[in-house]
């Protein structure tokens, strides 16, 4: 018992378990009111409403995860080194928001250049601005990292989502048009602003003072181009994602970019669970690694490969058998075609957790740039499949599947050097690849034999069984 007191005693005391903590807890309650945005916006307006607000959403997006030039992680690495942290933090906020304003007029560009329908330009000109506010909230964000005030950030970032969901429950209440919805969430992001910059003290020490503080162009260039492979890493995702809403709208109608939102709101919040046990799998990564304990470090990827296989099949097989009774009570009956979409896309659920795993070990292996040539080689085979496909068949099929098989070669391409490097070996992932294919056809037999529950329940005691018997998934535990 004392062993005990005392392992808790030390995780409270622990900075870096209290803030990870308050970071998961406010990712879940944000991710929550974000939900229920979504699903009062879309029960209440129109698909075509709906599509046009997404849309003008995604370009927003897809510019805003370029504006800060992913010099987060560059500030929070460099200001702990810095003797006058006082004129560095200044210097990254006018920074930040001489960027917010440059990357705001590219967006009013791109949302012209590619839609000439008037609803989509002016919710895209008024979401935009938040790009401003959003560089100098991320601004404050990193400077709360660095200080390891994690729990400030993460009680504004649930107001600010409770704040996001009061506003559309006010709009769809006074049955205003959902243009008005746009001047409304920018609203909410400016008193989240104020927030960050009460909370933190940031209107004195700060932001009125980073106003005088001159940044060179040179400094600038020097800043921004030293540190590319920031952007990239940090925008791949993003525009993997952000990308099909707009070469859908491109060649199907707009409804159709409603109906693909809802399945990748759906995955997006399934992915949770994994992307958050992975914040703490990778630190054990890294540990292992510069150890040079590579018998724990294969032990650990084996047990977490098998936790991540698991979630991946009982997650596909829930969404395969729920989805037709789940997605028309959440979302309404004019979203029924939404099923189909969600059941395609979460194909990707199989392997992408475990491609997670596989990147945060090689990133902990210092292999950062094959992963970053391998979320490239992703992007592009999925913007190809995507633009190809859609020429010749205007159907949401074709990004899913060219979601899925994307995945697929970045897994396989995550597997080639782990061979390599001799974590696993080409037997464990070739039968790992017949089990997965192995589950999805038997589970789709079964679904057509007997009952939804049934074979829910079923497949996933038997995914249990292989997973725990098997000498595919047995792993050795070695214990120094």
């Amino acid at each position: 018992m004392r062993v005990v007191s005392n392992m808790i005693f030390k995780l409270k005391a622990s900075s870096l378990v209290i803030n990870s903590a308050w970071g998961v807890i406010a990712n879940i309650l944000q991710n929550i009111f974000n939900s229920l945005f979504f699903v009062l916006i879309a029960r209440y307006y129109t698909s075509e409403q709906l599509g046009h607000f997404l849309l003008s959403n995604t370009v927003y997006q897809l510019v805003a995860v370029f504006s800060s030039m992913g010099l987060s992680s560059w500030f929070v690495r460099e200001y702990t080194s810095e003797l006058d942290k006082y004129i560095f933090t200044n210097r990254y906020f006018k920074l930040q928001g001489f960027l917010g304003i440059l990357f705001y007029i590219i967006n009013v560009l791109l949302i012209f250049s590619l839609y000439s329908d008037y609803n989509i330009r002016f919710i895209g000109v008024v979401l935009g601005l938040n790009i401003i506010f959003d560089n100098t909230i991320n601004s404050i964000k990193s400077l709360n990292i660095a200080k390891s005030l994690q729990k400030r950030t993460a009680n504004v970032l649930v107001m600010d989502g409770f704040f996001k969901l009061v506003v559309s429950v006010f709009c769809v209440y006074l049955k205003f048009p959902i243009i008005y919805l746009a001047f409304a969430l920018v609203f909410s992001r400016v008193i989240t602003l104020n927030i960050f910059m009460i909370t933190g003290g940031y209107y004195k020490n700060i932001v009125t003072r980073s106003v005088g503080e001159i940044v060179s162009y040179t400094y600038l260039k020097e800043v921004v181009f030293s540190n590319w492979r920031f952007v990239v890493i940090g925008s791949v995702s993003v525009v993997y994602w952000s990308f099909a809403n707009i070469v859908i709208s491109k060649f199907m109608p707009v409804s159709a970019v409603s109906q693909y939102e809802i399945a990748s709101r759906i995955f997006s919040l399934t992915i949770i669970i994994p992307i958050i046990i992975s914040g703490s799998v990778y630190p054990q990564f890294v540990q292992y690694f510069n150890d040079q304990d590579k018998d724990r470090l294969r032990v650990l990827y084996d047990k977490m490969f098998v936790v991540y296989t698991l979630f991946s099949l009982i997650s596909y097989s829930f969404i395969v058998a729920f989805a037709p009774k789940l997605i028309p009570f959440i979302f309404g009956d004019k979203y029924q075609t939404a099923i189909f979409c969600i059941i395609q896309m979460f194909l990707a659920i199989l392997v992408f957790p475990t491609t997670l795993l596989q990147a945060n070990l090689i990133v902990a292996m210092k292999l950062e740039n094959l992963d970053m040539w391998f979320n490239l080689t992703s992007l592009i085979m999925h913007v190809f499949l995507s633009i190809i496909g859609l020429y010749f068949f205007k159907s949401l099929s074709v990004i899913n599947y060219s979601i899925f098989m994307s995945f697929i070669v970045f897994h396989i391409s995550q597997d080639v050097v782990l061979i390599r490097r001799k974590i696993t070996t080409l037997s464990r992932c070739f039968r790992h690849y017949v089990l997965l294919a192995s589950f999805v056809s038997g589970y789709h037999f079964l679904l057509k034999t007997t009952n939804a529950y049934f074979a829910f329940g079923l497949m996933s005691c038997a995914v249990l069984i292989v997973i725990g018997f098997t000498p595919v998934y047995k792993r050795k535990i070695i214990i120094n």
